[in-house]
């Protein structure tokens, strides 16, 4: 078994993970820096507590998918595993960066409705 092998499937999954978590803009882990408290979901808004950071959770939750698909690739057997285009290693990270860029552009960029 060679564990260097899964790390394309790691790696495009990360990135599918951590793109869908952007364009939701839900996770299930907080970070709220005023305060330094960590936590399970999102707090009701309050100005004492201050904005919380999903950034954390969004890598969170894309590495443990991450991990899981290559778990779950390295766990079938060679036969049985499928031989995908090594460009795909390269492909899909520069979409999830056109897509960052897109996400980015629209809440930052983009003019609001009046």
């Amino acid at each position: 078994m060679n564990v260097t092998r899964a790390l394309p499937v790691f790696s495009a999954v990360f990135a599918l993970l951590y793109a869908a978590g952007i364009n939701a803009n839900n996770t299930f882990l907080f970070f709220y820096p005023k305060i330094g408290v960590w936590h399970w979901g999102r707090l009701p808004r309050d100005p004492s507590i201050g904005v919380a950071s999903q950034w954390y959770g969004w890598m969170a939750s894309a590495i443990v998918g991450g991990l899981v698909a290559a778990a779950i690739y390295l766990a079938i057997p060679q036969l049985g595993r499928v031989r995908l285009w090594s460009g795909w290693t390269w492909v899909i990270p520069l979409a999830m960066w056109l897509v960052a860029i897109n996400v980015i552009y629209h809440l930052y960029w983009m003019p609001k409705p009046s």
